[in-house]
C-alpha cells in the first residue's frame, strides 16, 4: 500500500491482525513481511496488491531509534526494537506527542493508551513520570516492554485492554487513529484525574472538531500541527 494513505496506520494494524511480522516505512511504500505466504496472499487481495515472495531470515532485531532534543537543549537518547510492532518514532503524529509530554510542568502519573514501539512511554519514564502503557495489539504491548527495558524505564503496569487500568492519571497521551478515539474515548477520558490533561493525537487537521466534540468537558490548551496531522492539549475540567 502507499505510505502516503491517510489510513496507513490502520493498514499497519490489519497486517498484524493478518499475521505480520514486521513493518518498514520508507519514502514510499510501507513494507509488510510475513513469515507465511497464504496469509500474505490473503492480506494483499484485501488491499488489491500483488505479494512479492522472497525468503529472508531474521538473525537480529531491526535496532534503530532515535534524539529527542528538550526544550532546554538537553539531548534524550531513545533505542527501539521495531521488528514487532509498528513505529518507529519520527512520525509526526509521534514528534507531536512527544513535545506535548516534554512541555507538561510536572512529574506525576501518565497512561500512554496505544503505546505500540513504546516510544512515548520511554520518553515520559525517562522524564521522571510513572507510566503506565495499554495496547490492545499482544505483539505491539510486548515490544513496548521490552523497548523499554532496552531503556530502563520500568513500567507501573501495562495491558491489552483500557477496561484493565483501574487508576486514574496526571497525564492520559492518546496517539491513536481517528476510529479507535470513537471506540474507546470515553474509557480514555475517565482516566484523566480531574484538573489532569489529556493530550490527543493521531487524526487529520480537519478532524479536529469531531474530535472536540468527542471529548467533553475539557477545555483545550493548545493545538499543534505536523504536515496534515494534529494534536490537542487538553485539561480536564473539575467535577
Amino acid at each position: 500500500p502507499d505510505s502516503t494513505d491517510a489510513s496507513i496506520e490502520i493498514i499497519s494494524s490489519q497486517a498484524f491482525e493478518f499475521g505480520a511480522k514486521s513493518i518498514w516505512e520508507n519514502a514510499d511504500n510501507l513494507l509488510i513481511g510475513f513469515d507465511d505466504q497464504m496469509s500474505a496472499a490473503k492480506f494483499a487481495s484485501m488491499h488489491s496488491v500483488s505479494p512479492t515472495f522472497v525468503s529472508y531470515e531474521f538473525s537480529q532485531p531491526d535496532l534503530g531509534g532515535l534524539t529527542f532534543s528538550l526544550p532546554g537543549g538537553t539531548d534524550i537518547e531513545i533505542k527501539l526494537d521495531t521488528s514487532r510492532s509498528f513505529g518507529h518514532g519520527k512520525h509526526p503524529t509521534t514528534s507531536l506527542a512527544m513535545e506535548s509530554i516534554a512541555n507538561y510542568p510536572v512529574q506525576g502519573s501518565m497512561l500512554d493508551v496505544g503505546s505500540g514501539t513504546g516510544v512515548l512511554s520511554i520518553l515520559a519514564g525517562k522524564l521522571g513520570h510513572a507510566v503506565t502503557a495499554v495496547d490492545n495489539d499482544a505483539d505491539a504491548l510486548d515490544a513496548t516492554l521490552k523497548n523499554c527495558e532496552m531503556n530502563d524505564v520500568e513500567l507501573e503496569m501495562s495491558a491489552t485492554s483500557i477496561d484493565e487500568i483501574g487508576n486514574q492519571f496526571d497525564l492520559v497521551v492518546a496517539n491513536i487513529v481517528l476510529s479507535s478515539h470513537q471506540e474507546i474515548f470515553d474509557r480514555v477520558l475517565a482516566a484523566v484525574k480531574p484538573n489532569g490533561q489529556l493530550v490527543l493525537t493521531g487524526f487529520h487537521i480537519d478532524q479536529i472538531p469531531l474530535i472536540e466534540a468527542l471529548y467533553q468537558p475539557f477545555e483545550v490548551l493548545n493545538k499543534s500541527t505536523n504536515e496534515r496531522w494534529a494534536c490537542l492539549e487538553c485539561k480536564r475540567i473539575s467535577d
